[in-house]
């Protein structure tokens, strides 16, 4: 989970840095991305769901391994922890991103809540379209007396857009795991036992 946020955080920076240097796409393709990691943290930490948080990591974590093993053999260590997660029946994470929000969602009503991630699906459809479609890009072309006239300057309200919503899926994802890795570690051990926070390196855009 720590790793997760770590690969959060450095999206985020690159979000940030794509807008300064006008590269709306990359920022909206970021956008996505923190979307999918917002959500797979905030479902690996939501306790209200079914079963334990120690549980939906191992989950993630055998999805991952499966996906490596496929192709590599996992290191002793690795192997030795898918083997116990098959053995104890633990199923593979949700895919796609849509069904863990589903998911949350459900278990948020059930509580006498309101769904909140469903509603950002809209989000990553735009992102995937985006990224996906070849006709969509930062460029805009308009004909005016039959003469085609290209404004290459980013989309305004696609960068505003992608800062908004990057940076939400961030914090949302890193604050609810954030808040679950301090409960497992009060139920472990001491907090000594918590990695502590790194030195973030400076960002690399001006």
């Amino acid at each position: 989970m720590v790793r997760k946020n770590l690969k959060q955080r450095e999206f985020a920076d690159e979000l940030v840095c794509a807008l300064r240097g006008g590269r709306t796409g990359v920022a909206l393709a970021l956008t996505r991305t923190l979307l999918e990691g917002g959500v797979e943290l905030s479902w690996a930490a939501d306790d209200q769901l079914r079963g334990t948080s120690e549980d939906r990591l191992l989950r993630i974590l055998r999805r991952g391994y499966e996906a490596i093993a496929e192709v590599s053999p996992l290191p002793p260590n690795e192997l030795a922890v898918l083997t116990d997660v098959r053995a104890r029946g633990l199923r593979l994470s949700p895919e796609p991103s849509r069904n863990a929000m589903e998911q949350i969602d459900a278990a948020e009503l059930r509580a006498g809540g309101d769904a909140h991630w469903e509603s950002h699906y809209e989000q990553f459809q735009i992102g995937s379209d985006y990224v996906h479609t070849s006709f969509l890009g930062p460029a805009r072309f308009t004909i005016i007396r039959d003469e085609m006239h290209v404004d290459i300057n980013p989309d305004f309200i696609e960068g505003v857009a992608a800062l908004r919503w990057g940076l939400f899926y961030f914090v949302r994802g890193a604050t609810q795991s954030c808040g679950s890795l301090v409960l497992m570690a009060s139920r472990n051990g001491s907090s000594r036992d918590m990695p502590q926070s790194p030195n973030w390196p400076t960002a690399g855009c001006k």
